[in-house]
């Protein structure tokens, strides 16, 4: 059996701790044909926010621009997509949170 002695860090800075992008919700989660994405933000700020399948594609995208600091609504229409898990990513400036998403 071969061991490497060798170890090395990946994609982990100790300096800048991990901060969310935005405060989400989504519901109703698993859905059938509809959802919708609640997200919150501290400050006004430049928004995307895409859904991906599992294999990394990008299925849709929600919103793409600057949003004013509060709490925003997103719907998003799944009727067209197969039943199965997908991802919600959120992005504002520098900071980046994902959620699950259950189509039935």
């Amino acid at each position: 059996v071969w061991r490497s002695r060798e170890r090395t860090a990946v994609g982990v800075d100790d300096e800048q701790p991990i901060q969310p992008a935005a405060s989400v919700d989504v519901y109703p989660n698993p859905f059938s044909e509809q959802a919708t994405i609640r997200l919150s933000t501290e400050q006004p700020d430049y928004v995307r926010v895409e859904v991906f399948d599992l294999l990394g594609r990008v299925v849709a995208r929600l919103a793409d621009g600057p949003v004013t600091a509060g709490t925003h609504e997103l719907g998003f229409d799944g009727a067209d997509l197969a039943a199965g898990v997908y991802f919600i990513r959120i992005e504002t400036g520098t900071r980046r949170t994902s959620r699950t998403l259950v189509r039935q």
